[in-house]
């Protein structure tokens, strides 16, 4: 559930921020992406993406060669490596980011809350082999919820990214 409310609020800010210019540095940027586990995420696309294509053929009909196969994951390998994925992380959010985002986001990371949800996050992240069985888990999780939790978890979710709640009660 922390993993989906984290990654609805990295989406929210990273792609909500439509037409702003470049307001942080490299550093900063690779600093909140760390603080906020996103480093570690997104260093772990490209064995999640070569599971699924195992996955994927495992359940196919036909398979392509052992040389097609091979080629197929080297692309992959390529395409999601830690290094470009983490690099078009740093630039979306040098790019998107204001200064006011920056510090918001940073307050929130070096706050107690975030800390702890932070170590919560990377102890959930070494217990689970699988994140697409988590993720599924999580959104059925919460799409079960009663609409009175949903409202208030879709509040949390403004209020994180947009550094204010909507309707303060």
């Amino acid at each position: 559930m922390i993993k989906l409310l984290r990654f609805l609020l990295l989406s929210a800010i990273l792609f909500g921020a439509g037409g702003t210019h470049a307001q942080t540095d490299h550093a900063t940027a690779e600093n909140l992406l760390r603080k906020s586990g996103l480093w570690d995420q997104l260093g772990s696309v490209a064995p999640q993406v070569q599971a699924g294509f195992a996955e994927a053929l495992s359940q196919g009909d036909s398979k392509p060669s052992a040389a097609e196969a091979e080629r197929i994951s080297r692309v992959i390998e390529n395409a999601f490596s830690a290094t470009r994925m983490r690099a078009i992380g740093i630039k979306l959010v040098a790019k998107k980011l204001s200064a006011r985002d920056v510090a918001d986001l940073l307050r929130w990371y070096d706050s107690p809350i975030g800390r702890h949800i932070a170590k919560l996050e990377a102890k959930a992240s070494e217990e689970s082999g699988d994140l697409q069985a988590l993720m599924k888990q999580g959104l059925a999780l919460l799409e079960s919820s009663p609409p009175p939790r949903r409202k208030l978890l879709d509040e949390l979710l403004v209020f994180v990214a947009c550094g204010r709640a909507e309707n303060p009660a």
